[in-house]
């Protein structure tokens, strides 16, 4: 599920093509038509948005057009037709080859750390370039850039996990601090297989580029329009949530 403002791009083709998924588009004004992508695709443009609104007046009154917000849409859209899990991904964000979105099923760790940690940056063990400050995820709490958390990493289980961040090379999603003072675009090494579970009660932001979210947090989905960083945003509010009704 993506939104897009751009003609068909690479991106949205290869989602197309996968087996036993569906790609829904969300288009907005002024974005180009497009092919027929297929009888598992549908693309939603603001004459079917509208026609959409009729039944959702309350929520399409809140979403502006010409807004990465848009993607709501595709998000009800989904779900209203049973969706199962939901790839949230971005129109430059080409999967690589043989690359299928699913839940990792080897070298799964999670950091064993203490009640003070607050936030945990993953980008480090995941293969990020060394510098004399690790890369971090956008949304992350610049305080706590320099204060990493002490931690071990012990074995972990996939069953409770309910989102999973995918890492995007090239152009990774980092905040305008670290593309104002270190070096992008960069990728991460591709030695690098491990995924980290992250412990309930830690922050750790996810985006919209990239992002496995199963059913049981398909409701998580709904991105923030009243503010700039939508996905950060949207995170923060869904892990809380999660942490309450866990009772964690």
């Amino acid at each position: 599920m993506c939104t897009t403002i751009h003609p068909l791009s690479d991106a949205i083709l290869g989602i197309g093509k996968l087996q036993d998924w569906a790609l829904v588009v969300v288009g907005d004004e002024g974005t180009p038509t497009f092919p027929d992508l297929g009888e598992r695709a549908v693309m939603l443009d603001a004459a079917a948005q509208r026609h959409m609104a009729h039944d959702f007046a309350g929520l399409f009154e809140l979403l502006p057009w010409r807004h990465f917000g848009r993607k709501n849409i595709g998000y009800l859209y989904a779900i209203l037709h049973g969706a199962e899990e939901v790839w949230d991904f971005d129109d430059d964000n080409v999967l690589q080859d043989a690359v299928q979105p699913t839940v990792p099923s080897a070298n799964v760790v999670a950091p064993k750390v203490g009640a003070d940690c607050a936030a945990f940056n993953p980008y480090p063990h995941m293969g990020a370039p060394a510098s004399d400050v690790e890369a971090w995820p956008r949304g992350f709490p610049l305080n706590l850039v320099r204060a990493p958390c002490a931690h071990t990493f012990e074995a972990a289980a996939t069953g409770d996990v309910a989102v999973w961040q995918s890492l995007a090379n090239n152009e990774p999603d980092v905040d305008g601090i670290f593309r104002l003072t270190r070096i992008t675009p960069f990728s991460f090494a591709a030695a690098s297989t491990t995924s980290v579970v992250i412990p309930p009660g830690v922050l750790t932001p996810y985006n919209a580029q990239a992002t496995l979210v199963l059913q049981p947090a398909l409701w998580s989905l709904l991105l923030p329009v009243t503010v700039s960083a939508g996905p950060p945003a949207r995170h923060s509010a869904a892990a809380a949530c999660a942490w309450l009704v866990a009772g964690e």
